[in-house]
């Protein structure tokens, strides 16, 4: 896998003042005093979650998932922005897209 660009770190404050999203075009972290969720090109990962700590009411265990060895596509991204709302009420903005999706 060729290397991927990076630009200036952004880090976004969500509305409830205590969760934030930080990337810098290769990776990008959801953080709420731990880190909650990662996206990088080689795989995307979610802590567990219980079914009163998710926006849905849904219990989710802890996942890593790799990426094809081409690296993520955009329904690889896709779905790791509606993972993280789904399991946080997080929204990730398009400010924080991998520069290679």
């Amino acid at each position: 896998m060729a290397l991927q660009p990076r630009r200036e770190f952004t880090s976004s404050i969500m509305p409830d003042g205590k969760s934030e999203v930080s990337s810098d075009g290769r990776t990008v972290w959801v953080n709420s005093g731990i880190c909650l969720a990662r996206f990088c090109p080689i795989s995307r990962e979610y802590a567990a979650v219980g079914a009163d700590e998710s926006s849905d009411g849904l219990s989710y265990e802890e996942i890593t998932i790799k990426h094809p060895e081409g690296g993520p596509f955009d329904t690889h991204w896709a779905e790791f922005v509606a993972g993280v709302k789904n399991r946080w009420g997080i929204e990730i903005g398009p400010e924080h897209n991998p520069l290679y999706v």
